[in-house]
């Protein structure tokens, strides 16, 4: 009588971990998903915040300059800046995605080896915008 007890229950603990095993997956790629998005998502808006300030910066010429927050996001695998292009490419599931702005004037800069929420200085320079960590 012992044995049938423990493998009916056996059989319906068993039934209930199949019943909620796909929910948990299921949860998990949506919280992986909305993670990836999330960081897409802060790559673009810091992209295009950096674009814009250069942009600024550059129409109002030498001396002027601007220190912003900006985030980058710990998957961001690389960041270009030059000639006229800021450039993050962000590591996805899917691949590689290259989330870019186009200046108005040349662009140079370094922030390559920094993630997190960093304050960046924006300045005019004689052939164009400097963007550099703020110290």
């Amino acid at each position: 009588m012992k044995l049938q007890v423990a493998v009916e229950y056996m059989l319906i603990v068993g039934f209930a971990l199949m019943v909620l095993l796909p929910y948990f997956l299921y949860s998990r790629d949506l919280s992986i998903r909305y993670s990836q998005e999330n960081s897409l998502l802060d790559a673009k808006n810091s992209v295009e915040k950096l674009g814009q300030l250069a942009d600024l910066v550059c129409s109002q010429g030498e001396p002027a300059q601007v220190v912003t927050s900006v985030v980058i996001p710990s998957n961001v695998e690389r960041v270009v800046i030059q000639n006229k292009t800021i450039e993050f490419k962000v590591r996805t599931l899917a691949g590689t995605s290259d989330i870019f702005y186009t200046t108005t004037c040349n662009v140079s800069g370094n922030l390559s080896n920094i993630r997190g929420n960093i304050d960046v200085l924006i300045k005019a320079i004689s052939d164009g915008v400097q963007i550099e960590v703020a110290s």
